[in-house]
C-alpha cells in the first residue's frame, strides 16, 4: 500500500495574495536576518495584515540550523501563542521551523529524536506554511528536517510525515535577482532529489512522473535563470521544479534519508563538471568531453534503472540487448563511451585507451544508491579518505571509547567507526552503507 502526501500548494507570481484568505489570529516567523533585512518578512506581514493576522518574527535561524535554535524559536512560539507558523527562507529555516513548531506543539519532546515512528499529534495549536525563497531544497513539500547539535558537533536527519507544511506558498517573485552561484547550487539540489526519487528502490509511478518533469524543467530553465536573473519564466519553472521534486524524493520514500541523497549528489556534480555545467570546473581526467560531446553511457540490462535517468537527462545511455560478456567493452570503446558492467569478467581486460573509456563494474547486489556511490569511487569522483564535511579537514580516527561522551545513546549501538575532524573537532562517523558495499565487492570476489 502507498501512500502520497502533499501540502496545498500555491504557486505563481502572485501566490503570497493567497494569504489573505487566511483564518486566524497570529503568525510567527522563524527565518534569517537576511530576510527580515531584505524586506521579505514585511511583504508576507502585508499580506497577513489584510487577512486580519497579527505576527511576531523569530529572525535567528543560521546556515544548518541547530537545537539550541530550534528551542528558542519553540520558547517565543509558547510566549506568543500563534495559530500559524511560517517557515520564510531556504531549507534551514523552513527545517527550523519544522522543528521549532513540534516543539511548541510538545514542550517534553527531544527534537534531537523526532522520527516516524512516534504520534506527536500536530495541529491542536497551529499549522504550518513553508514560504521558499530559494529553488532547491524542495523543504517546503516534504516532512523532513536537518539539524545541527553544535554541543555535540553534529548533524541530525530526522523527520515525521506530521511535520509536512499544511501550506507551500511557491511565488517566484521572492527568488528574482539571485546571485548565480547561490542559483547554481540550489539548481543542483534540485537535480540531485529528482535524480535520487527516480532511481530509489521504492520508486512508484507518481514519484516516476513527478522526478522527469523536475530533471526535464532543470535542464531546460537552469542555464537561464543562471545566467539572466531576472528572467521571470526561468525563475518559476525553476521555483515550481524544487517543489516538485521535494514531492518526488517523499512519494519515493527518500524524504528521510538524506545520506543516500548525498550518494547521488556526488554523482551529479560529477555529470555536471563533465558537461561544463555553471555548477562545475574542468571536467575529471577520466572525462575528456566537452560541450559538444556530452559523456555518453552504455549500461549492462540490470542497470536500465540508471540509464533511464541519464536518457531522462538528455545524455546518450545505451542498454545492452543482453549479457555483455567480452563484447561490451570492444563497442564501448569503438564509440568511445562510459562502461557499466554487472560482469566482473570485464575487469580483467582492464582496457584503458588514453583516457577514451571508463569501465566500472557495478555488482548487482548493491542498491542503487550504493551503485551510484561505487561508480562515482571508482571513476575517482569522490575522496577515498574520510573528508570534514563542514570545513574540508582530514578526519583522524578515534575509537569509540574516546568520544564516547559525545555520541548520542539512540545511535551508539549502530555506529561502528568514528571520526573527528583535525580542523575543527566535529564527529563523523563511518555506517554501514559503505561497509556493506565493501563485503559485496569482496564476496563477489571470493565467488
Amino acid at each position: 500500500m502507498w501512500i502520497f502526501s502533499s501540502p496545498k500548494i500555491v504557486f505563481g507570481d502572485d501566490a503570497l495574495e493567497y494569504l489573505e484568505n487566511l483564518q486566524g489570529r497570529r503568525a510567527f516567523f522563524v527565518t534569517d536576518a537576511n530576510m527580515l533585512a531584505f524586506g521579505f518578512v514585511e511583504r508576507v506581514q502585508q499580506h497577513l495584515t489584510a487577512a486580519g493576522l497579527e505576527s511576531a518574527v523569530f529572525a535567528e535561524v543560521e546556515p544548518n540550523p541547530s537545537l539550541q535554535t530550534v528551542r528558542r524559536a519553540a520558547q517565543q512560539m509558547v510566549e506568543y501563542q500563534p495559530d500559524w507558523i511560517i517557515g520564510l527562507g531556504g531549507g534551514s529555516a523552513m527545517d527550523a521551523a519544522k522543528a521549532a513548531w513540534l516543539l511548541y506543539e510538545n514542550p517534553d519532546a527531544d527534537p534531537a529524536a523526532i522520527n516516524p515512528m512516534e504520534e506527536y499529534g500536530l495541529r491542536q495549536k497551529a499549522r504550518l506554511i513553508a514560504i521558499p525563497t530559494t529553488s532547491g531544497t524542495g523543504s517546503e513539500a516534504t516532512w523532513a528536517t536537518v539539524l545541527t547539535d553544535t554541543e555535540l558537533q553534529m548533524k541530525l536527519a530526522m523527520g515525521t510525515p506530521e511535520l509536512l507544511p499544511d501550506l507551500a506558498i511557491v511565488d517566484s517573485s521572492l527568488v528574482l535577482g539571485l546571485p548565480p552561484r547561490i542559483t547554481a547550487d540550489t539548481g543542483m539540489d534540485v537535480l540531485t532529489h529528482a535524480v535520487e526519487a527516480y532511481t530509489n528502490t521504492m520508486r512508484n509511478d507518481f514519484s516516476d512522473g513527478m522526478a522527469l518533469k523536475a530533471v526535464d524543467l532543470v535542464f531546460k530553465y537552469l542555464p537561464r535563470a543562471y545566467a539572466d536573473g531576472a528572467d521571470a519564466e526561468a525563475r518559476g519553472h525553476m521555483h515550481n521544479a524544487a517543489a516538485i521534486a521535494g514531492l518526488a524524493i517523499a512519494a519515493a520514500g527518500s524524504a528521510g534519508v538524506p545520506p543516500t541523497r548525498a550518494l547521488a549528489d556526488v554523482w551529479l556534480r560529477a555529470l555536471a563538471r563533465a558537461k561544463e555545467h555553471p555548477r562545475g570546473s574542468a571536467p575529471p581526467p577520466w572525462a575528456r568531453f566537452d560541450e559538444e560531446h556530452p559523456p555518453r553511457f552504455l549500461c549492462d540490462p540490470s542497470l536500465g534503472g540508471l540509464a533511464r535517468w541519464l536518457r531522462a537527462a538528455g545524455y546518450e545511455a545505451l542498454v545492452a540487448p543482453d549479457r555483455p560478456g567480452h563484447r561490451l567493452p570492444d563497442e564501448a570503446l569503438r564509440r568511445r563511451l562510459v562502461l557499466l558492467t554487472t560482469d566482473a569478467e570485464v575487469l580483467d581486460r582492464r582496457i584503458v585507451a588514453d583516457g577514451s573509456l571508463a569501465v566500472v563494474w557495478v555488482p548487482s547486489a548493491l542498491t542503487m544508491a550504493e551503485q551510484l556511490h561505487l561508480v562515482s569511487v571508482e571513476l575517482g569522483l569522490t575522496r577515498r579518505e574520510p573528508r570534514c564535511m563542514a570545513c574540508g579537514g582530514a578526519l583522524v580516527p578515534r575509537p569509540k571509547e574516546d568520544v564516547r561522551p559525545r555520541i548520542p545513546p539512540r545511535t551508539a549501538l549502530w555506529k561502528d567507526e568514528y571520526f573527528v575532524c583535525a580542523g575543527c573537532d566535529r564527529l563523523f562517523w563511518r555506517g554501514t552503507h559503505w561497509e556493506r558495499i565493501e563485503r559485496t565487492l569482496r564476496q563477489a570476489v571470493a565467488a
